[in-house]
């Protein structure tokens, strides 16, 4: 199966062609198909969306491209959209909450006040990947193109120790990120003007399209509401899928970093010395990458995240057979999307603390120079800061995977 798979993601080492191959020297701590795929996600989502980076993949680095004044402007505002269509749906839905009970019972109308929940609460757990693509572009080569400097010193390294480059490539992760990065513009197509057939939307309110005899006032609507609701999904989208490449190359990079680091503290033929400070940039690097983005875009992702994850899981169960066939797919989707970016970013997360806590221990059992444990002691385990919470650990990913099926099971046994 292994194999099967990795015949069938071999594809990706070909897409950017001969003349953009990635060096050789680009393997230590993240795979070449991660890079590519993050070249390929560019290239699709620069056509119809404001994407301010260029990114040349034969050196892995990224670019701010500079957008005229329009651009920036236009790309700022489609970042706000979705915190103000959160507040759009949050009103409403308290409206509906507060107001009468429903006269119908058409699961139409039952399902409205859950979608203005949904759509409220999604576009905030990509606040922060989005406010930082608009607002801050500096920030991602600020962190992603550290990663290339990083691989060339653990390349002299890894020659220096003699020891086999071992394969960081994760084929089955990225097949998954590769159909992602077409399907969701494909499934965007279907889902947006179905949702707005039916209704299911928030703007339904203020653009009624009930009046049949205004023809022309009824598609203009129609139009409208369709053309909001797709920018907000490309939005989501877009930021979802950053999360997911750029949050994996860097902590792979991170996470295999200290591991190498490990092995080769062990070894008698290296010097302890350069280990450490080599151990000490990827400290500094870490904190770099938490102070400018890590700090404040983690927590919303997870802790909504969280609650969306219960919220699709749920209607994926007892939704089915319930809604329409041309609504329903969303759940699932939602769902799997879901698992995705969660139970890949937070195992590997963890996985970059662990990585690290065990290379500390290496260093006590190992070093002996007097300086060089003094410097050993100055070092601390790196990893993924969610805000004020700490460091993203594995306890964190088993807490994640207890509470969603806890809250899961609840929500299914008390609506019913």
């Amino acid at each position: 199966m292994l194999s099967t798979f990795r015949r069938s993601t071999g594809f990706l080492s070909r897409i950017c062609g001969p003349t953009e191959a990635l060096k050789q020297s680009g393997r230590e701590l993240v795979s070449p198909e991660m890079w590519i795929l993050l070249n390929l996600y560019r290239n699709v989502f620069v056509k119809f969306s404001m994407m301010p980076f260029s990114f040349e993949i034969s050196e892995r680095v990224i670019h701010v491209d500079r957008l005229t004044r329009r651009k920036r402007l236009v790309s700022k505002c489609w970042s706000v959209l979705g915190p103000l269509h959160s507040l759009i749906c949050f009103y409403l839905l308290s409206n509906m909450v507060s107001g009468s009970k429903l006269k119908s019972y058409d699961v139409l109308d039952i399902l409205r006040p859950v979608a203005c929940m949904y759509l409220g609460i999604l576009p905030l757990t990509m606040m922060g990947m989005s406010y930082t693509i608009s607002f801050c572009p500096q920030v991602a080569p600020s962190i992603v193109n550290c990663i290339p400097r990083l691989e060339e010193k653990f390349s002299e390294l890894a020659n220096t120790v003699c020891r086999r480059r071992p394969t960081v490539s994760n084929p089955h992760l990225e097949a998954l990120i590769y159909i992602g990065i077409f399907a969701a513009p494909l499934a965007m197509m279907v889902l947006v003007p179905s949702a707005v057939v039916l209704n299911l939307d928030p703007l339904n309110i203020f653009f009624s399209t009930t009046c049949k005899d205004c023809v022309a006032r009824m598609v203009t609507f129609y139009m409208t509401r369709i053309l909001i609701l797709t920018l907000l999904c490309v939005e989501i989208v877009k930021a979802g899928l950053a999360f997911l490449i750029v949050g994996m190359i860097v902590l792979l990079a991170a996470s295999e970093g200290a591991c190498k680091l490990d092995n080769c503290i062990k070894s008698g033929t290296v010097s302890k010395l350069g280990i450490l400070r080599l151990y000490q940039e990827l400290q500094i690097w870490n904190q770099h990458t938490n102070i400018l983005f890590c700090y404040k875009a983690i927590p919303p992702l997870l802790f909504l995240g969280l609650i969306i994850v219960i919220f699709v899981n749920y209607a994926t169960i007892k939704l089915f057979g319930v809604l329409p066939g041309m609504i329903y797919p969303a759940a699932p989707a939602s769902s799997l999307g879901a698992a995705v970016l969660f139970m890949t970013l937070l195992p590997q997360a963890a996985k970059t603390h662990d990585n690290s806590s065990l290379f500390l221990a290496s260093v006590k059992n190992y070093v002996i120079g007097k300086y060089e444990r003094k410097v050993g002691y100055s070092l601390r385990p790196i990893g993924a800061r969610c805000g004020p919470f700490g460091i993203i650990r594995y306890e964190w990913v088993s807490k994640f995977v207890e509470t969603d099926l806890n809250y899961t099971l609840t929500a299914l046994l008390t609506f019913r």
